[in-house]
């Protein structure tokens, strides 16, 4: 947008409010060029309140501003509080302290604050939040975006001029430069680290680095911008004092979008319930009745139009292991009669086929009965006899068909072994991984609790043991988005009394999971691999995962819930059966760097989800007061993406898959510390 069309086609009644709302935080820049005049005017009058003018293009109320020394003087004074990470989001208790930083290895393809144009924020003082704005608030300006203190720490002369028409002398606007040319250093970090500043331990080489992960104001705005346009789903946290917070929860009235997504989990009975019942049909109609199976169809019957060919060879794919994943799920009963049932009269002829794999004959009949059924289908019946829908679904048949038994070598590796815990819940989880994202559970945690699981066995069988790569299986996930009331934690002196005071109310959804998690163990010796039994190992296992309280399934339900596997094919056995309805939180090899990239790979890979995959340092990690390690750093949280792959997927690409592809590490290098897929590979 841009300013002069604005203030030509606004009516006088809305154009305050409008132009409010063209340079709040949370809106895109504006752009300025053409009119830096009225731009400067109303940046000037920005810093009046909202009851204090009437109308934000006052020439006059700005030279008024210039001429007030003392507001002009509270205005550059609080450039100095300017941030590019808001230390004190969402916690307001952190004071005196502000960031300036980049990230030091801006060549990672996640979404951080490298992906985006430096921007400001400020956080102080919620009294002179208004004074903030002159020097702070954003616009385009000759095809850059950049603010008023930028410009003028560079002594640019065309924004010196434009203060001098203003009623200002040379020399007011150069000192006014020189000012704020001090109080904007590239880089700015705090000495010593609050009290209310978060730190985690992060494990590198023989030794642990503390990590403050600080939210970037310009991803956050930048995700205001994305989610109000409606390119992704989202929620809103509250925060009780937003003008404590910072200028863009004020901005927002406290109402802060993030991101809402969930790993991809719905009521499903297990594969055995499903066989065991009395119907007498073969095939599972349920798995093909979907707005997913449609949306699959409607891709791969051309007639959904895209406006690349490469958008459009991504969804085809997609679409691709939708359809295969829903026949698997369709022909699921028949395949397992198939194994298991003695071959007699009474079996069904279909039975019969399939048991002596002849699959021509079998894929001509399975064809014809697909047709038929998606012609009884609400959501189906369109594409059932569909021209270009019928080679497709033959093809797609005889993978199911020929992939539904495969017979694997064994997967071979010196002083690999695998714990499979079953059924475990956790409660009052962290739901939300990150400052950006709620709903999808912490992929980092999970490397706290391989991390804390393997320091227990090294107290109970030695050194000699090393967690090497978690993969983890949602089955079901319950979000608590409610405010919760904060103990008091200071005292206000009222007479002779002390009464107890709360800090503001902070929201901070919170989680149950119940989930699988199957742990990759490396030992040193065979001897310690025999030590592994499984009462020792539940002995070890961790109580806590992503702040909230882990525990084991009740004995009534589950007596061995910890199972070690030495050989990966048998595990995969009992993984195969596991139920429909929850996922595999998979790493992936598809990357973004912004929210639109990210919101077009959503849209084209249906299985694909926002991840908080970890940290990017904002500098080299040094000594600093009040740190719980020798070492300190600050780093900003970043957002990256994971596949959800149910379990009828699973089975289809096999266990070397799986055990190549399924289990999360977290790599750290001197400038990241990113979850991804563990190097440990089958030949």
């Amino acid at each position: 947008m841009e300013l002069h069309t604005l203030l030509q086609n606004t009516p006088s009644k809305e154009l305050t409010q409008t132009l409010r709302a063209a340079f709040a935080p949370y809106s895109e820049y504006i752009d300025i060029t053409g009119g830096e005049p009225q731009a400067l005017v109303i940046l000037i009058n920005l810093t009046y309140k909202r009851k204090d003018i009437k109308d934000l293009t006052s020439v006059s109320v700005a030279k008024a501003a210039l001429r007030d020394e003392q507001h002009l003087k509270t205005c550059i004074d609080e450039v100095k509080w300017y941030h590019t990470h808001n230390l004190k989001y969402p916690d307001i208790r952190v004071s005196h302290q502000r960031l300036l930083a980049q990230v030091v290895d801006d060549g990672l393809r996640v979404i951080s604050s490298a992906s985006y144009p430096t921007q400001f924020g400020w956080s102080h003082d919620s009294a002179k939040i208004n004074h903030a704005k002159l020097f702070l608030t954003g616009f385009v300006w000759r095809g850059e975006c950049v603010c008023l203190a930028q410009l003028l720490a560079k002594q640019e002369g065309f924004w010196v001029a434009k203060f001098r028409e203003l009623g200002l002398l040379k020399r007011d606007v150069v000192a006014v430069c020189e000012q704020i040319a001090a109080q904007l250093p590239s880089e700015d970090l705090p000495e010593q680290i609050s009290n209310y500043t978060p730190q985690l331990l992060i494990p590198i080489e023989q030794d642990y680095l503390s990590v403050s992960p600080v939210a970037s104001h310009a991803v956050l705005a930048t995700l205001q911008m994305a989610t109000r346009r409606g390119l992704l789903k989202r929620d809103v946290v509250e925060h009780n004092r937003p003008a404590n917070v910072g200028e863009l929860p004020s901005a927002l009235g406290g109402r802060v979008n993030v991101l809402k997504y969930f790993a991809k989990t719905y009521s499903a009975t297990t594969v055995n319930d499903y066989y065991s019942q009395d119907e007498q049909r073969l095939f599972n109609v349920s798995a093909l009745n979907s707005k997913i199976v449609s949306d699959a169809l409607l891709v791969l019957s051309k007639s959904k139009p895209f406006n690349t060919l490469r958008q459009k060879r991504l969804a085809r794919i997609a679409a691709t292991k939708a359809l295969r994943t829903a026949l698997y799920g369709w022909l699921e009963k028949l395949i397992k009669l198939a194994q298991s049932e003695a071959i007699n009269d009474s079996v069904p002829e279909l039975v019969k086929l399939l048991a002596t794999q002849e699959y021509k004959q079998l894929e001509l009949a399975l064809s014809q009965e697909l047709n038929k059924q998606m012609s009884g289908l609400k959501y189906l019946k369109r594409y059932a006899y569909h021209p270009e829908l019928m080679p497709i679904l033959k093809a797609q048949l005889s993978y199911v068909l020929s992939h539904q038994n495969n017979q694997e070598d064994e997967l071979e590796a010196e002083h690999i072994q695998y714990v499979h815990c079953q059924n475990l819940r956790v409660y009052n989880a962290e739901a939300m991984p990150n400052s950006y994202l709620m709903g999808m559970p912490s992929i980092t945690a999970l490397e706290g609790l391989g991390h804390q699981f393997q320091r227990k066995l090294q107290k109970l069988v030695g050194s000699g043991v090393h967690v090497i790569g978690v993969a983890v299986y949602i089955r079901s996930y319950q979000l608590h988005n409610n405010k919760q009331l904060p103990e008091p934690n200071k005292l206000k002196k009222d007479g002779q009394k002390r009464v107890p005071l709360r800090s503001a109310i902070i929201q901070i959804p919170k989680c149950d999971i119940c989930f699988d998690l199957v742990f990759r163990v490396q030992t040193n010796n065979q001897s310690v691999a025999h030590d592994l039994s499984e009462n020792l190992l539940k002995a070890a296992f961790p109580s806590r995962y992503a702040g909230g309280t882990l525990h084991p399934p009740s004995l009534y339900d589950q007596v061995d819930w910890c199972q070690v596997y030495a050989k990966p094919l048998a595990l995969f056995e009992r993984i195969r059966s596991l139920p429909k309805g929850g996922s595999w939180l998979y790493p992936t090899s598809v990357e973004v760097s912004s929210f639109k990239e990210l919101a077009e790979q959503l849209t084209l890979r249906p299985t694909m989800r926002p991840a908080a995959l970890g940290y990017l340092a904002l500098e080299e990690p040094k000594p600093r007061q009040c740190s719980i390690t020798q070492l300190h750093c600050y780093v900003e949280p970043v957002i990256g993406l994971l596949e959800c792959v149910d379990a009828v997927t699973v089975r289809l690409s096999g266990a070397r898959h799986f055990f190549n592809h399924g289990f999360w590490a977290m790599h750290c290098k001197k400038a990241s510390m990113l979850m991804k897929k563990s190097k440990f590979e089958y030949d």
